[in-house]
């Protein structure tokens, strides 16, 4: 899983795909999946991306369906996604010791 910089976010954009509603540091891509984390920890997917024939970019929001509304694109609003900086917060006690355990083995 890879952190989304602004140039890829710029680079996404060249090829239509519109990420401005997202604060920097919020983002993620992985597998070809772009996904931030809301403030629970739980993975809140916003879209996939696929690289077509031509080198070119195309992609699908995801969707959930339901009787009452039809089909609805379903992504987290931007104030729902914690930063890099929170996720490290909340993980920091596992990443350190994560790292003192690699030091040890």
């Amino acid at each position: 899983m890879l952190p989304i910089f602004n140039e890829y976010k710029g680079m996404l954009s060249s090829f239509g795909i519109d990420l401005s509603e997202y604060d920097d540091c919020k983002l993620w891509v992985d597998n070809l999946i772009i996904k931030g984390f809301d403030h629970e920890g739980k993975e809140r997917k916003i879209l996939r991306l696929k690289v077509n024939d031509n080198l070119e970019y195309e992609y699908s929001y995801y969707t959930k369906t339901t009787k009452k509304n039809g089909t609805q694109i379903i992504k987290p609003k931007n104030e729902e996604l914690e930063t890099w900086e929170e996720s490290y917060k909340r993980l920091e006690t596992s990443i350190l010791e994560r790292e003192r355990e690699r030091v040890l083995s």
